[in-house]
């Protein structure tokens, strides 16, 4: 399950937006695969820790994501011109696409008709393939357009990999209880991550280190909070079924050909990134206090209820 949710990340955060992945060198690729699945391991632990069970707490959740993968993995983009790129790149782009690989895991278990799903997947390839097209004419950071090809590959690959280790999972399922990180594995997991302050220390001002320890801190305050003795998210997809490696699959052949025809359609010259930039920038404006209001107001009334009794 950790695998997995670190491959859906990786093809969120390098893939989608695409962070030049043909032009990293082999060690790079291996630190950031240690450091997603660190991440992964962090997000899962949480979801079963603090008994997640509704979208409001799955995107504070999704914000740790994009708080720590800003900061820690992707600080040469997220942190390249803040405070702007704070909201486009970590509170937005990585926190949304964050939270669609959540969805997309708790989707992978659902029963009934899968549709949206279907939908879902189309409308994110054919987004991506835009995105990837029209970078130069909305982004300062050089990054190379790839061909078509090497953006189809280069994403089917990392999916392929998704959909190996969602057969995994099922074929070695797990309760959501065993996902919670005992101490030794807190330890691997923090010197992953460590790692990753490491390598990328030099291109972390403190002032963002500030602004976003805060953040994280708040995101887990805000999921400390709501734990309660209910059913959980985790509980409805766990354990993975083998049937759910074929819904992915369709998932990755959807996408990758939605992909290819948004690439391939002149949409950048409507403006169409732009409006993605812009997306990006609204929701990473927006999210936060939206939950803190909501999950604010529902402890407000439990605890009045509480009071009563």
């Amino acid at each position: 399950m950790r695998g997995l949710l670190a491959c859906l990340l990786l093809f969120a955060s390098e893939i989608w937006l695409w962070t030049d992945p043909p032009g990293r060198a082999p060690l790079s690729w291996v630190l950031l695969l240690v450091g997603y699945l660190a991440l992964s391991a962090v997000l899962l632990d949480f979801a079963a820790r603090y008994r997640i069970r509704d979208g409001y707490a799955l995107l504070a959740l999704a914000g740790i994501f994009g708080l720590l993968n800003g900061l820690l993995l992707n600080p040469e983009t997220a942190l390249a011109d803040v405070p702007r790129t704070w909201a486009t790149r970590v509170l937005g782009a990585y926190t949304l696409l964050g939270l669609a690989a959540l969805l997309l895991l708790l989707a992978l278990r659902r029963h009934g008709s899968a549709r949206w799903l279907w939908l879902f997947s189309a409308l994110s390839g054919l987004l991506w393939g835009v995105w990837v097209q029209g970078l130069p004419s909305f982004t300062t950071i050089a990054v190379a357009v790839p061909s078509l090809p090497m953006l189809l590959t280069t994403g089917g690959t990392v999916l392929l990999i998704a959909v190996g280790s969602t057969w995994l999972a099922g074929r070695f399922p797990a309760a959501p209880r065993n996902l919670r990180l005992n101490l030794l594995e807190w330890l691997i997991v923090v010197a992953g991550l460590a790692s990753q302050w490491v390598i990328h220390r030099t291109q972390i001002d403190l002032i963002s280190l500030a602004v976003l320890s805060g953040l994280l801190v708040y995101c887990w305050l805000l999921l400390w909070f709501e734990k309660r003795d209910q059913t959980a998210l985790l509980d409805t997809v766990m354990p993975l079924q083998p049937v759910a490696a074929l819904r992915l699959l369709v998932v990755v052949v959807i996408l990758l050909a939605a992909g290819g025809v948004g690439y391939s359609l002149p949409l950048v010259d409507v403006g169409l990134p732009g409006l993605i930039v812009g997306l990006f920038a609204a929701f990473g404006l927006v999210w936060l206090p939206t939950v803190s209001l909501v999950l604010g107001v529902r402890s407000y009334r439990s605890l009045g209820r509480r009071q009563r009794l």
